[in-house]
This record gives structure tokens, sequence and C-alpha cells, in this order.
């Protein structure tokens, strides 16, 4: 790419527009008029990896040549050039000279931030709107976060769906650059929000998910934002955690979520699921066929949310870990788990900590654990559970050959009590990590999760 200079008289004219450019800062029209009058006076070229004095006339004479016709072609823009699409077409071939030029005069003077908004600036003025999007025009104000580019790109723009010949839109390099100011505004501008957040996730960017499943749900329906996890075969883990989920949100993402058979792990935890929220997710967890792993932490579902869910699961042969701790399920919830525990072979992971199940549920739980060898991890932590419960507790542990982990802490024990659990836990723990070793769903990678936080229970 060659710029213009012939000698030292050259350089010195370029020097005395420093100060014009750095003023041209202060409004659009003057940067237009300061990278034109650039562009007239420094009619000589030079390549950046050539020493100038080493040029010949013609070389020069050529460079006059070029810059020219560039600089020409500019000035009589405006009512030549709009004629006829073959007239569109060679304007915008003569217009990519210029564009290269004038990077490389402005290069000598500015930082690149700088110089890459000057010239965005120029070709957003002079460029058609339908060419627009076909540009790198909102992948560098993204990338830039240069919100005075974006915004005067984005009011050009007709629609802000269109894509360019990559098959991307604005939004995309929004969320492919974590561009938030620019999210907002293309959403405000009708944005395909579904499509971008698909985007996003299939991009492993699962902050900007979050940010813009966030944002739509406030400015376009859940309806839009969900609709296309329908037919998705991408997505294996979807996590939504503390993205401000309406009962109506989970309500449109269970119904997107029944039909997927690609999804493996859900994360919708920190959410306002509420009971709505948990009847929808009961009815896509009574068919949905993939998902292995639900975690609806802290989502206000109560007892009878829960019920809900154990309901469906009571069948699911498919899930292996549910999560579904502080959602205050209390002694109704705890029993409705126990039935779970009861009749459902297939969970390995239980997480009902921190639901102020007390006594009555924790008895419920341990009762059916008795009976039960499939689950290998259930934590009861922080539950209100006292030395009432301290005996049973101490004789599942006994009978039950499947528990790995079994987590107590944060109850109302009396200090030996907890003791003397902790230590039948430990022998149960060592135990079970000898004879799991020798099962055949040592490749199961839950199995190895939970293998992974008894080495750090033992380092502990």
């Amino acid at each position: 790419m060659l710029g213009f200079i012939k000698d030292k008289k050259a350089y010195m004219k370029l020097y005395e527009y420093r100060e014009e450019v750095r003023k041209a800062e202060a409004s659009l029209i003057e940067k237009e008029k300061i990278l034109q009058t650039i562009l007239q006076p420094l009619e000589i070229e030079f390549p950046f990896d050539t020493d100038a004095t080493s040029l010949s006339q013609i070389d020069v004479d050529n460079a006059i040549t070029k810059s020219n016709i560039t600089t020409s072609f500019l000035k009589n823009k405006n009512q030549e050039l709009i004629k006829s699409t073959e007239t569109i077409r060679s304007y915008t071939q003569v217009q990519e000279v210029a564009y290269s030029n004038s990077v490389n005069i402005i290069k000598l003077v500015l930082p690149p931030k700088v110089i890459i908004s000057k010239i965005q600036h120029l070709r957003i003025l002079t460029i058609s709107a339908t060419e627009l999007v076909h540009t790198r025009i909102f992948e560098d104000a993204s990338r830039l976060s240069d919100i005075v580019t974006f915004d005067m790109a984005l009011k050009k723009l007709i629609d802000v769906n269109t894509k360019n010949t990559q098959g991307l839109s604005s939004i995309d390099y929004a969320t492919q650059y974590m561009f938030e100011y620019g999210i907002k505004a293309l959403i405000e501008r009708g944005s395909n929000s579904s499509g971008a957040l698909l985007y996003v996730l299939h991009t492993d960017l699962p902050k900007a998910a979050k940010l813009l499943s966030t944002l739509t749900g406030k400015l376009v329906g859940y309806n839009e934002i969900f609709c296309k996890l329908q037919t998705d075969n991408i997505i294996t883990h979807l996590d939504l955690s503390g993205v401000q989920l309406s009962p109506e949100g989970v309500v449109q993402l269970s119904f997107a979520l029944t039909p997927n058979n690609h999804l493996i792990l859900l994360n919708i935890s920190n959410n306002n699921i509420g009971i709505v929220g948990a009847q929808a997710l009961s009815k896509m967890l009574a068919v949905n066929h993939a998902i292995e792993s639900i975690d609806i932490s802290r989502g206000q579902i109560g007892f009878e949310g829960i019920k809900h869910i154990a309901n469906a699961l009571e069948t699911n042969i498919i899930i292996k870990i549910l999560k579904t701790s502080n959602n205050n399920l209390q002694e109704e919830g705890a029993i409705a788990i126990s039935r779970l525990i009861e009749k459902n072979a297939f969970i390995i992971n239980l997480d009902i900590s921190s639901n102020n199940i007390m006594d009555i549920g924790a008895a419920y739980i341990v009762d059916r654990l008795s009976k039960n060898q499939t689950i290998l991890r259930i934590g009861l932590e922080d539950n209100n559970i006292t030395d009432d419960l301290a005996e049973d507790i101490l004789e599942t542990l006994q009978v039950n050959t499947s528990i790995l982990i079994f987590k107590i802490t944060a109850n109302k024990f009396e200090n030996s009590t907890a003791l003397t659990i902790e230590e039948i836990i430990a022998q149960t723990t060592e135990r079970n990590m000898q004879t799991l070793f020798t099962k055949d769903n040592i490749d199961d990678p839950y199995t190895i999760d939970l293998l992974a936080e008894m080495q750090q229970i033992e380092d502990f």
C-alpha cells in the first residue's frame, strides 16, 4: 500500500497539517474537509518500507496521476456517481483506493484508533446506505468501542438485520466484541435478538449471551429470544444464570427446549422462576430426552414449585443432576423430594441445601436415602437440622453403600455429633472411592467431577 511523499519538502507539508488534523476532531464536517485537504496537496507517493530518495521520477509521476484521479473522483461524487448501478460500482472501487491512501497519509501524524475513526467517518458520509453493511465499519467501531462512529453508521443503516456477504449483521459484531452500547442501540432499532443470542452462544461468549438476554427480555418478547432454540443443534450447555429471567421468560424458554434434543446442561439459577416457571419446566422435563443436568437454585419456586418439578422427574431417566438450593422448599418440598429419591433411579447428584427443611423434612430425605443406591452426592447443608436426626443420619450412612459425598455442614449439630458424622462420611468416602474405580461408569463425566470433589475434600 502506498502513500504520497517525494522529499523533505513534502514531509514538511505533511507536518504543517498536523495541527489542522487535530482541530478536525471537533466536528464531523471538519474531519471530512481535513481529510480531503490532506489528499489534494500531497500528490507524491512512496512505499513505507522503501527509502524515499531511491524512488525514480517515473514512480513519482505515476503516484501523482493516481492521486489526482482519486482526489478528483471524490470531489465530483455527489452529482455524478449515483446515476446508474455501473457508476456506483466504479465509485466504490475508486473510493477503496482513496481509503487506502488516506490511511497511509494520516498514519504519520495520528494514533491508530483515531486514524480508523476519521477514515470511517469519511466513508459513512460518502458511501450509500445499501453498501454500508458490507464494509468493516461496524466491526471496527465495535472492536474499538467507538460510540460516535457506531451511531453515525447506525443512523444511516436502513435495516439493522441486513447481513453482509459473510452472513453477519451489525449486532453480530457488537456481540462478538462485547460492545454493550452497540448491542443496546441495535436492539432498540429492532435487531434480531434471537439470532444474536444463538450467535454469541455458538461462539462461546456466555457473558455476552447473558447481557443480550437481559436486555432483550425488556425490549422484545421472550418468545423472540428463545424460539430458535427449538431446532438448534449446536448448543449443549446453556448458562442463563442471573440474567433477570421472569416467570414468563422461563415459560418461553421451556416451550423452546421441549423439542430440543441437543442441550445437555441447563443453568437458570438466580432468576425469578416462580411457581409458573416451575410448572412450565416440569412439562418440558416430562418429555425432553436430552437434558442431563438442571440448576434452578435461588429460583423462588417454593414447595409448590418443587412439587411440579419432582413429579415430572419421577419417570425421567435422563436427568442425573438436580440443583435446587435456596428455594425455601421447607418440609413440604422435602417430602416431594423424598418421593423423587424413592422413584427415580438415575439421579446421582442432588443439592437441596439452604431450604429450611428442618428435622421433619430431613427425616423423609434420610429415610429414602437408606434405600437408594444411585445417588452419589447429596447436599443438605444449612437446613436447620438438629441432633434429633443425627442417629438416623448415621444409620443411613452405615447402610447406604453408594453415597460418595454427604454435605451436612452449617446445621444445628453439637460438636460431638458433627465429628461423628464427619468420621462416618470419611470412612464411607474412602470405601466408595475404591469401589467406584472398578465400575464401568468411571468414564462418565459426572462421576469424574464427583471424584475430583472428593479429592479436594481429602486434601482439605
